[in-house]
C-alpha cells in the first residue's frame, strides 16, 4: 500500500469519531500499526540489504519484516572482532522506526532474547553503527553496516 492509502485508512478511523467519542482498543491498535507502516515508507531508503565487514547482514523489507543474519563473532571492548563458536543463528522479526530529538530516524529490531538492536541514522543514510539496548539506554556493539546498492 502507498503512504497515501495508509493515511486515508487512518483518517477514516478518526472520521468515525468526529463526534469526540473515544477510539476502541482495536481502532487504537490499527491506527498505531498504520502510523508505524507510514514511518517505514517515509524512510524507504532503509529497504534492502545491509552488510557488516565480517559477514553479518540485515535485510529490511517494506512489509515490516527484517532478516537478521547469523553472526560468527562479536567485538570486544577494544573493537577487536573475536570469532565465537557456535555462531549466533539468524532470525526474522518486525522492525519499527522512531525519531530522535533531532528528527533523525532510529530503527529498532527486537531480538529473540528480549533485548533490541538499535540503528540510529544520524549522519548518513548509507551506513550505521549498531547499538544494543533500548531507546533510552544503549551501548555500541561494534558492528558497522553499509547498504549494498
Amino acid at each position: 500500500m502507498s503512504k497515501e492509502q495508509l493515511q486515508e485508512m487512518r483518517e477514516e478511523i478518526y472520521a468515525r469519531h468526529s463526534d469526540g467519542s473515544a477510539l476502541t482498543d482495536g481502532e487504537t491498535q490499527n491506527v498505531e500499526e498504520l502510523r508505524a507502516q507510514e514511518r517505514r515508507l517515509e524512510n524507504a531508503w532503509i529497504f534492502g540489504e545491509w552488510r557488516e565487514r565480517h559477514g553479518a547482514r540485515l535485510i529490511f523489507r517494506d512489509d515490516a519484516s527484517v532478516s537478521v543474519g547469523a553472526r560468527g563473532g562479536m567485538y570486544d571492548e577494544l573493537g577487536v572482532y573475536k570469532f565465537i563458536s557456535p555462531e549466533e543463528p539468524s532470525f526474522e522479526t518486525i522492525w519499527t522506526v522512531y525519531y530522535d530529538e533531532a528528527g533523525d530516524p532510529v530503527v529498532v529490531v527486537p531480538r529473540p532474547d528480549g533485548s533490541n538492536y538499535i540503528y540510529p541514522f544520524h549522519r548518513s543514510r548509507k551506513e550505521v553503527y549498531e547499538r544494543s539496548g533500548d531507546l533510552l539506554e544503549s551501548v555500541e556493539t561494534g558492528f558497522y553496516y553499509t547498504i549494498i546498492q
